[in-house]
């Protein structure tokens, strides 16, 4: 996610939350080193499709917010985008947790 992305996603974030995340909540997000603020794209016209926010912190994967255009779900959108964060909690060796299993 780029500063460039953020139109899409809180028009996104707007269609799927009563109460969405404002534009200053992504701004500080994109600035932590601890965040991860990722888009899945269209491929072709760079549309953005859906994005997740996830924090790494120490052997810690937190997932704080995941949506997908309302006009692209029931494609599997939002399990690339969590399949992208469990793969990147594996590639990171964050341990077993209560909430998300990694094996």
């Amino acid at each position: 996610m780029t500063p460039q992305d953020l139109d899409e996603v809180l028009e996104i974030e707007q269609g799927s939350f009563e109460d969405p995340w404002s534009v200053d909540v992504f701004t500080a997000e994109l600035r932590h080193s601890w965040s991860h603020c990722d888009v899945l794209t269209d491929g072709e016209g760079g549309r953005v499709l859906g994005y997740v926010v996830f924090w790494s912190v120490a052997d810690e994967v937190h997932l704080l917010n995941v949506a997908v255009d309302p006009r692209e779900r029931h494609h599997q959108h939002g399990r690339h985008l969590l399949d992208h964060m469990i793969d990147y909690a594996r590639g990171e060796t964050a341990r077993r947790g209560r909430s998300v299993l990694l094996d």
